[in-house]
């Protein structure tokens, strides 16, 4: 089942997966083959870079040759690539991931987004394939019924319930079994716990088993579903918001008290004492925070009595700021006189 990319976003399902009994000699041989052929790879590499390096005037034309061979069309360049994949034993999932992850490397090292790659001497880390042909299948696929004869991959199902609510009867009941099939005669079965379910409306492009050696839990498992989804992201509805930043600031012939931003853009600036000297200003507001004025005194007066003083900046509303002084100014002018008063 193919789909147009158009607009299609990739999604990746990382569930924990622990392994039931001892794990099949097969999976470490692929593991081994892979990184082999990895290595193999990269010593490539490091030859035309010492080629390139040695022979200066024959750098450009050696680089490019071997960019060919990586990635060309020609006849000739894909029997190479053959022939090469083919000497390692590995199936085409596996032999074609790791040279996808090789040619990407390259790009990135060459755009100085990374390191060249490097040689793998230990084995730290595990990543085998499966990749569904035909464009993939649908989730429902995965699970495993009874009569179907699959040995790639297979869950059994979970009830569509338990997704429908957080409760602990609920996440006990996501716990599953499975099986990774390494080949028709040797599979991996584990435990999982589908902690998320696939959307209906989804591909499933590929399974990877997963694999990382940690220094004191050992060996740590996981199973990565890659799928297709053409629905978009839910948009997030925007409402209208605004913020206040105080602080105060004298600003030549008046006092700045802070400053209020809004969603649109708007920008305003709440002051003090314009028209006002700032001698004249400094003095209203030591008497207005004097303890002995209080909050009826004098001192507030005269600090209301000042052509732009906090009442009139709430009483002249500008062009653009109707909608937030209503919300926004008042209660702050409201909150300064009081913080004058103490």
């Amino acid at each position: 089942m193919r789909r147009n990319k158009t607009g299609a976003r990739w999604l990746v399902y990382r569930f924990w997966a622990d392994p039931r009994g001892e794990i099949t000699p097969e999976l470490w041989r692929t593991a081994l083959d892979m990184q082999r052929f990895w290595n193999r790879l990269v010593a490539l590499r490091e030859d035309v870079a010492f080629n390139s390096e040695t022979l200066p005037q024959d750098a450009e034309t050696i680089l490019t040759q071997f960019w060919n061979l990586l990635t060309g069309g020609n006849a000739d360049c894909k029997r190479w690539r053959k022939e090469l994949k083919e000497e390692w034993g590995l199936n085409w999932e596996a032999r074609d991931a790791v040279f996808d992850r090789f040619v990407t490397c390259c790009e990135q090292a060459a755009k100085n987004r990374r390191g060249w790659p490097k040689f793998q001497h230990r084995l730290e880390r595990v990543a085998i394939p499966h990749r569904f042909k035909n464009g993939g299948v649908s989730p429902e696929a995965l699970f495993t019924r009874v009569g179907r004869r699959a040995w790639r991959f297979g869950l059994e199902p979970v009830p569509q319930w338990t997704y429908q609510g957080k409760s602990r009867n609920h996440t006990n009941a996501r716990l599953t079994k499975g099986f990774f099939g390494l080949s028709k005669q040797a599979k991996i079965e584990f435990v999982t716990v589908l902690h998320r379910a696939f959307p209906s409306q989804g591909i499933v492009k590929g399974v990877t088993w997963l694999g990382e050696l940690h220094p004191v839990k050992s060996w740590q498992w996981a199973i990565a579903i890659t799928l297709e989804s053409a629905s978009s992201p839910p948009a997030r509805p925007t409402l209208p918001a605004c913020g206040l930043d105080l602080g105060w600031r004298a600003m030549g012939d008046y006092i700045r008290i802070g400053m209020l931003y809004d969603s649109d853009g708007n920008v305003d600036g709440p002051d003090y004492g314009r028209h006002v000297g700032k001698r004249e200003t400094l003095l209203n507001l030591q008497a207005a925070a004097s303890p002995s004025r209080g909050c009826n005194g004098a001192g507030l007066a005269a600090c209301q009595d000042a052509p732009r003083g906090i009442g009139a900046v709430a009483s002249q509303p500008r062009k653009g700021w109707d909608r937030a002084r209503s919300a926004g100014p008042a209660p702050f002018m409201a909150r300064g006189e009081r913080s004058l008063a103490r």
